[in-house]
């Protein structure tokens, strides 16, 4: 009995020291984690000296190597030594994403473009996240995008992140390239990101690229983004938009000028845009880039040709002088917009 006491005794003082050492560690201090590693002396824990390393950098190599002693499995302690053999031995004893982007970008940083492709790939592979560093450091090595995304094994992830990264970087051109690999796919999960590329383009004053992603969409928005048409909120006015009718509910507090339907056009020569309207009209007209239609008549046509490639249609409401502010419902249906033979 009274070795088994003692036993007890030997153990409860051995937890306390274990717990004291930990409550030390945690002050996280060069001198409180030495003393931590002096009361856990008989199996102090890796990460101990690991931790060390960050707070002593004079003897950062020292505390590293004495924490790979103890567990030579610990990959993160290995990248910190750095040199080619390290960075090695981190990726042979952990075979995740951390230990292949840093030998990508330890090749990378070397020159040596014949070591950064194989680990790049294998980084590629085993990401769970942003793969945007990855790509900034590939595309600075092969600018061709396509030939980037094949290297980096092709996959459809990898090809929405580079579409990703050359829009972050401006490169409208190649990022058009890559687009319209995602376009020929006609993947509905890509539709969302084709859709805001077409919005790029537009902001960018590529009409053509812009048209192109935007024809070969298999599904389009009604409203908001791209070609589509807009409904801006407007104080004092209630819309209701349907396909191809908007109806327009004026309360008469609506500000003196404002836009109430608009959409970017890509122009290649004259055009027509006709509709159909129903209710108070006064002070509605279209406008084009400061080009404007004059107020709404019965004939609901408009010919235009337009000073640039993309512009800005708008049907605006602008109180006419001496009149009251407009008030009362208007019905807009069958709006169309074709090139004039």
């Amino acid at each position: 009995m009274r070795f088994l006491s003692l036993a007890f005794a030997a153990l409860l003082a051995c937890a306390l020291r274990l717990t004291y050492a930990e409550i030390v560690f945690r002050r996280d201090t060069p001198t409180s984690v030495q003393q931590a590693i002096w009361l856990d002396r008989a199996a102090p824990p890796a990460r101990y000296f690991e931790r060390l390393a960050e707070l002593d950098s004079e003897h950062a190599d020292r505390w590293l190597r004495e924490a790979l002693r103890l567990n030579p499995r610990l990959s993160s302690a290995w990248i910190e030594l750095g040199a080619e053999s390290d960075l090695l031995e981190a990726a042979r004893v952990d075979h995740r994403y951390l230990p292949a982007w840093t030998l990508a970008n330890f090749y990378f940083r070397a020159g040596n473009e014949q070591a950064f492709w194989p680990w790049a790939r294998r980084a590629a592979d085993l990401a769970y996240d942003d793969l945007g560093p990855l790509l900034q450091l590939a595309n600075r090595l092969d600018p061709d995008a396509l030939r980037v995304i094949a290297r980096l094994g092709g996959s459809d992830r990898v090809m929405r992140a580079e579409l990703d990264s050359l829009v972050a970087a401006g490169r409208m051109n190649a990022g058009q390239q890559v687009a319209r690999v995602l376009l020929e796919r006609r993947s509905l999960e890509d539709q969302p990101r084709l859709i805001e590329m077409t919005e790029r383009q537009i902001q960018a004053g590529n009409a053509a690229y812009a048209v192109e992603l935007w024809n070969g969409l298999s599904q389009r928005p009604p409203t908001a983004v791209g070609f589509g048409w807009r409904v801006p909120s407007v104080e004092g006015v209630t819309t209701e938009w349907k396909p191809d009718e908007l109806t327009l509910s004026f309360s008469g507090t609506q500000p003196e000028t404002c836009a109430l339907l608009e959409r970017v056009v890509a122009f290649t020569k004259p055009y027509r845009l006709s509709f159909e309207y129903q209710g108070a009209a006064g002070g509605i007209r279209w406008d084009l880039d400061g080009q404007e239609s004059g107020p709404l008549t019965s004939s609901g046509e408009w010919h235009f040709s337009p000073k640039h490639s993309l512009a800005r249609l708008r049907l605006i409401y602008r109180r006419d002088p001496g009149k009251v502010p407009a008030e009362g419902r208007l019905e807009l249906r069958h709006i169309r917009l074709e090139p004039m033979l």
